[in-house]
């Protein structure tokens, strides 16, 4: 068959560091390096260059993903300029010149089995879905003081810490034997003073005072705490007060605490809240009288005076009450990578020895798994302002340079484009070129039996628009183009091309009423080049 002529024109804009003005910060990570593919409306391309995986999350070069969506980027001082050409559909064809990747680099993310005195426990790494170890972590457990860690996200997220709050009478109402910060009403003081006073030495009062500064009333504060936990997906959560004292319509999981402090740490002023041993405030009372007040932190981790102090624990948040028995949340770092550990139902000193095991066991198990999967490389963050077509977009994720190259976070890119609502990585997917362009598409029709690969017939006939004739009582098959024919007999390995008789390595067969083709009568007879492989593939939809 004659070859297809594709004709592409695109042009690509990329500068390579390091040479502006601003500072920039280098770092060596460890991170899965592999090759992938894009595929975008109808068609699908082999990336010129990798995938990254680095601490779970993945990363795509941005000028393969221009090559799709019709772009330029430049890399200036003050900016990232991305310019796409607008309303145009791309029609012609990449070429693939290259080999296709044969074997897939799954990623494999470390587990471990470990046995806590805990009723419930979890660890993650990273993100809320790289789960290393889990105890009944999805059965519902009342959370008491760590509901606190919702609290403060849901204030973070509403409130400027600078704001002055008074503090109502509302806080004379949270029972007798609460755990208490002393704060009266009538004080005035910051918000950020209020959440220290909340999360170092546990109070209650001190919860009350930001919910009912926040939202009016804790009822309606704790309506705006259950829209963050859905969220989140924290689906298995329920809260009816800011501070955790017992309800027994207030619960959690251990998976879900984790996804909840997950989002808490991404603000960084909520680590100051739980790492701090004590903090010293000074605000007015109800007289103007100027109070100081020091509260000692609840957390023994954080505390070198206290006997599980733990120096590879940055931050975290204590619990108890009768019915919940001892909780505890802990955030840990290790070789760039974050911890959220959390246990219910503990004892008093079981839960710091339940953490101190998980947090160890799974630093074990990153660089176990590091040192057999993983490559170091060293990567420049770019801190730039990400422009499209003169529009500047918000950045939640960091952009970076690796090789010269600028790679975005997955969850970035519809930024680039309204086109693009959803984006999805398929781990494992078949691919087939045929004449140097990818057939879209045919990984659910790429079929393995007895090691050979097979492709159905009418995916071959649509690609080369063939006319076809099938001969359902003798099972044979005649296709043909422009004076070229093909003949093939069901279960047969004798095939005919232009009149002359082929063996085939492999009967062509049916299998759920589909007619399945050897692939390697197409690299014989059909077409002029003819690969197949497996990879990851980056999906924009």
């Amino acid at each position: 068959m004659q070859k297809k002529i594709v004709m592409l024109f695109i042009v690509l804009f990329i500068t390579t560091l390091p040479s502006y003005g601003q500072a920039t910060t280098s770092k060596t990570l460890d991170a899965y390096v592999k090759p992938f593919f894009i595929q975008y409306e109808n068609q699908e391309i082999l990336a010129e260059h990798d995938m990254l995986t680095i601490h779970g999350r993945d990363y795509f070069p941005l000028v393969d993903l221009l090559k799709l969506l019709n772009g330029s980027v430049r890399l200036l001082d003050e900016k990232i300029d991305v310019h796409l050409v607008p309303n145009v559909k791309q029609t012609n064809f990449i070429e693939v010149t290259r080999p296709l990747p044969k074997k897939v680099q799954t990623l494999i993310l470390p587990t471990f089995q470990e046995s806590i005195q805990a009723g419930a426990g979890a660890i993650i790494e990273n993100d809320p879905s790289n789960i290393m170890f889990s105890k009944n972590g999805n059965e519902k457990h009342y959370p008491a003081s760590t509901t606190k860690i919702m609290t403060a996200l849901v204030a973070l997220e509403k409130s400027d810490l600078k704001e002055n709050v008074k503090i109502s009478q509302d806080v004379r109402n949270i029972p007798s034997d609460s755990s208490r910060a002393n704060v009266r009403p009538g004080d005035v003081m910051t918000l950020e003073q209020l959440l220290f006073a909340m999360m170092v030495p546990s109070g209650n009062d001190a919860a009350v005072a930001v919910a009912v500064h926040i939202a009016g009333s804790e009822r309606e504060f704790a309506q705006l705490m259950n829209q963050k936990a859905k969220e989140l997906g924290a689906t298995n959560t329920n809260f009816v007060n800011s501070h955790g004292y017992h309800d027994p319509n207030q619960y959690t999981t251990a998976i879900d605490l984790a996804k909840i402090t997950y989002a808490a740490t991404k603000h960084p002023q909520f680590l100051q809240f739980i790492s701090v041993p004590s903090y010293r405030a000074t605000y007015k009372n109800s007289s103007g009288t100027t109070v100081t007040r020091t509260w000692e932190a609840t957390n023994q981790q954080v505390r070198k005076d206290r006997p599980n102090y733990a120096p590879n624990i940055i931050g975290g948040k204590t619990g108890y009450t009768s019915a919940s028995r001892h909780t505890l949340v802990s955030v840990a770092e290790k070789d760039s990578n974050q911890y959220i550990t959390v246990i219910l139902r503990g004892d008093p000193t079981g839960r710091y020895v339940d953490t101190q095991k998980l947090v160890k066991k799974a630093i074990a198990a990153r660089k176990a798994n590091n040192e057999k999967y993983s490559v170091p490389i060293k990567i420049t963050y770019v801190d730039r302002e990400l422009v499209v077509n003169g529009k500047s977009q918000v950045l939640d994720q960091q952009v970076f340079t690796y090789q010269g190259r600028l790679y975005m976070h997955m969850d970035t890119i519809p930024l680039l484009t309204e086109k693009v609502k959803e984006v999805t990585v398929k781990q494992e997917d078949y691919k087939l070129v045929l004449d140097q362009i990818m057939v879209p598409h045919i990984n659910d029709l790429l079929l393995f039996r007895d090691s050979r690969l097979f492709l159905p017939f009418r995916a071959i006939s649509e690609h080369y628009e063939f006319a076809v004739n099938f001969n359902k009582d003798g099972g044979v098959i005649k296709a043909s183009k422009q004076g070229f024919e093909i003949k093939l007999t069901i279960d047969s390995k004798t095939a005919e091309v232009n009149g002359k008789k082929l063996v085939l390595d492999s009967a062509p067969f049916i299998m759920n009423g589909t007619t399945y083709l050897p692939t390697r009568f197409l690299a014989d007879t059909i077409s002029d080049s003819f690969d197949w492989g497996i990879g990851h593939t980056l999906v924009l939809k």
